[in-house]
């Protein structure tokens, strides 16, 4: 499995991964994602509109907590063929995180992807992670209304 996180886009993130293996992974195969919101405030991570390619998501929208982390769970709508790929493309409140991305049943096929405006890494979320626990419940941003990432500075 290769795994690649596109941070190039001012309204979305995408995760693409590739079965670069010799079988193909059957459907139903399961995708855990865990995302640290690094922000240090409430976020929102939405699935934009089509943006769910091969796989179906637990949930098309979530609250993650300042610090806090979230997990997702992707389902493969379809066999993913050797050399075939499947991504998701979703938009979050302040665009910083770290995830943990791992495809069920394939030993070993973890990888780490983050995220801070338009500058991708490989940070994964740690340890902890929960958040704060909170006296009265988090208030979490529309995520209708996420704004783009700001332009990328140049050196």
């Amino acid at each position: 499995m290769t795994y690649r996180l596109d941070a190039s886009h001012a309204t979305y993130d995408e995760v693409r991964i590739t079965n670069t293996g010799t079988v193909p992974l059957p459907t139903g195969t399961t995708i855990t994602w865990v995302v640290q919101n690094r922000s240090t405030s409430a976020a929102t991570l939405t699935f934009i509109s089509g943006g769910l390619n091969g796989v179906s998501a637990s949930v098309s929208s979530i609250g993650i907590a300042a610090g806090g982390t979230a997990t997702i769970t992707f389902t493969l709508t379809a066999p993913l063929a050797p050399g075939a790929a499947l991504y998701w493309r979703y938009s979050i409140t302040g665009w910083n995180y770290a995830s943990r991305v791992t495809v069920n049943g394939c030993p070993g096929a973890t990888a780490c992807l983050s995220s801070n405006g338009y500058t991708p890494g490989t940070a994964c979320p740690t340890a902890g992670g929960g958040g704060a626990r909170l006296a009265r419940p988090t208030s979490f941003p529309d995520p209708s209304e996420v704004p783009p990432k700001t332009a990328p500075l140049t050196p």
